[in-house]
């Protein structure tokens, strides 16, 4: 059996991500094509733990958070995403290991977390990186949720924002795609890339 192909979307919070990783896992179902639409961090026993420490209920050194990331990511992609794969089936994941290096970059060697998390992961068949401004995110998330993560401040996501420039830059099968207009727009250009490649 053909394997499926693997499309991760990330960006910083606020970014319209989840957004577009939706609309293009509905798109193509419509197309007639098997979707598995997952995200990170998951809802097993480690992205429990991470719930609890973003959201500021449980307390956790922030080095120790990010080997969390890693261990809920071993499972994600043991559990999920490699067998959905040898089916067959196109994996949209909201999150993946981009995700780790660019918010662990704040605490942690960048190029370390890169070669800890691409030990353990599935390489993505294509990455897009939504770019939204870090004013704008801020701004979107006080209109869309009072309670902040221990992320989700203006200066520490201009910090993320820069490793998911150097991420674009440094992996191969990444696309930046801007976040700001219409998200019907967005995901007119998401198409554009995946039917470039012959996969819709």
């Amino acid at each position: 059996m053909k394997r499926g192909k693997f499309i991760v979307f990330e960006g910083i919070d606020g970014s319209g991500k989840s957004t577009q990783a939706r609309m293009l896992a509905k798109d193509l179902e419509k197309r007639g094509v098997r979707v598995l639409l997952t995200s990170e961090h998951t809802d097993g026993a480690a992205g429990k733990l991470v719930e609890e420490v973003v959201r500021r209920r449980q307390k956790l050194d922030p080095l120790a958070l990010q080997m969390v990331f890693v261990a809920d990511r071993i499972d994600h992609t043991n559990e999920a995403i490699r067998p959905a794969l040898g089916e067959g089936v196109v994996v949209v994941s909201d999150r993946y290991y981009g995700s780790t290096v660019a918010y662990g970059a704040v605490v942690a060697d960048r190029k370390w977390l890169l070669r800890l998390n691409k030990r353990v992961s599935v390489v993505p068949d294509l990455t897009f990186w939504v770019d939204v401004p870090a004013e704008e995110a801020v701004k979107r998330m006080g209109l869309r949720d009072k309670e902040r993560t221990i992320f989700e401040k203006e200066e520490k996501l201009r910090k993320v924002a820069s490793v998911y420039r150097w991420l674009v830059k440094k992996e191969k099968d990444w696309v930046r795609v801007g976040g700001q207009g219409k998200a019907e727009m967005i995901h007119k250009k998401i198409m554009r890339e995946i039917k470039a490649r012959g996969w819709e």
